[in-house]
């Protein structure tokens, strides 16, 4: 009699409806923990199970896709979260709108397509914490256009900390924007040119924010600066603020910073500046700091020292190679006011013993601590990508660098 067989199959059948699921593999290796609990999650949404609440998938993913301390936005590991991210949000509309949270969280954008395409998906439910516009490596990419990157500016509500660099044409009036009145931290590199400006008034540039953390890397000229924005920039710090304005190809304009007459709330200042013609410039903000109470300085000209208004209680003076040591020792015998009750004098420089024990003996009678201190070597940031690494991490494509686009470059994680 033929007929199909009534007999059981065992637990190890492999026929259709008998529930064998099988490994799991795709194409004859095994598919990652990630992508089968991905795989599972997006079951969930077709089933009787009710989906995952908002709060809990918020848990999952901050957990599941921190944001690491340190250069970090091109490392592997970023590349890594960034397409973590994005197949999360492919799980449900729930999944979505968290993962697409995060990815706003921290933005990096290093190419005009990509500016374009953050415009383009912005929304005011989404806030951007930290962004970052060019990359250090400015001869990877093409520089970022200034109008685009205003945009930019403008349209990242609540951000609290923005890095600049590699960008040509920034209308010096970008940082007026409503949007960056939570603005803490601000960083333009040198690779930053801005829009030339014929405006000489400082109220052109009337800044939303208060910085606690403001840092100007070696402008090529105080053209590329706008006077005005730099005096705006420089009141609108709050108490802590780092200038690097060293210059190697040619000297600085002497020209007086317009500086609104107005008590200044810094606190603790670095600067190192190219020489005292960069000082002379920034006289105005040094009679305007009434509060100020540590100073980290290479050069040390009397006149800079005359203008401050408060007396300092810490002074570092940081020139690892041509420091003057006797002119410290005049510096502290002029009894000048704003030395009257300094507390702690730091030196960084290379010394002999017999000029360490003069600005030794000086200090001890006006009863200031000494603390001198050989440079150190530089810090050398190893390369992710270099081929010289000493980490697995593989090198990006061409295509990875100059962005495709398409929705799998982790270049652009916007565009959805």
């Amino acid at each position: 009699m033929r007929g199909r067989s009534t007999s059981t199959r065992g637990s190890g059948s492999r026929g259709r409806g008998s529930g064998y699921r099988g490994t799991a593999r795709r194409g004859g290796f095994e598919t990652s923990p990630l992508e089968s609990k991905l795989k599972l999650l997006s079951l969930s949404t077709s089933t009787k199970c009710p989906p995952l609440p908002s709060d809990v998938v918020y848990l999952i993913l901050r957990h599941a896709a921190p944001v690491k301390e340190g250069p970090y936005e091109l490392s592997y590991e970023a590349r890594k979260r960034l397409a973590f991210l994005r197949r999360a949000s492919l799980v449900c509309s729930v999944w979505r709108t968290e993962a697409q949270a995060f990815l706003w969280e921290h933005v990096v954008l290093c190419s005009n397509d990509q500016m374009k395409s953050f415009l383009l998906s912005v929304d005011k439910d989404r806030h951007t914490i930290t962004l970052r516009l060019g990359v250090e490596q400015p001869s990877l990419l093409l520089p970022l256009d200034g109008a685009l990157a205003q945009k930019v500016l403008a349209g990242c509500r609540g951000v609290r900390s923005v890095e600049l660099q590699s960008i040509v044409g920034l209308p010096p009036q970008s940082f007026s924007a409503a949007s960056l009145e939570d603005l803490k931290s601000l960083v333009i590199e040198q690779s930053v040119e801005f829009e030339i400006s014929k405006s000489t008034s400082i109220e052109t540039h009337a800044l939303p924010f208060a910085l606690n953390y403001p840092r100007y890397v070696s402008p090529r000229s105080w053209t590329e600066v706008p006077l005005p924005l730099l005096a705006s920039l420089l009141l609108s710090v709050d108490k802590t603020a780092s200038l690097d304005l060293k210059m190697k190809d040619e000297l600085y304009n002497t020209h007086d910073i317009p500086f609104a007459e107005s008590d200044h709330p810094v606190v603790h200042l670095t600067m190192s500046a190219y020489g005292e013609d960069v000082l002379v410039a920034l006289l105005p903000f040094a009679r305007s700091a009434v509060h100020l109470e540590t100073l980290t300085i290479d050069l040390h000209p009397n006149f800079f020292f005359e203008a401050l208004p408060h007396p300092l209680t810490t002074l570092a003076i940081s020139e690892p190679t041509n420091l003057n040591w006797g002119s410290v020792v005049v510096l502290l015998e002029q009894n000048l006011a704003s030395l009257s009750e300094l507390k702690r004098l730091e030196v960084v420089s290379e010394a002999q013993v017999s000029q360490v024990n003069t600005l030794q003996s000086l200090c001890s009678k006006r009863g200031v601590v000494l603390d001198v201190a050989e440079p150190e070597d530089p810090i050398i940031v190893e390369d992710p990508y270099s081929p010289y690494t000493s980490s697995d991490c593989p090198p990006p494509s061409e295509d990875e660098y100059y962005g495709s686009g398409s929705y799998g470059n982790w270049w652009d994680p916007y565009r959805w």
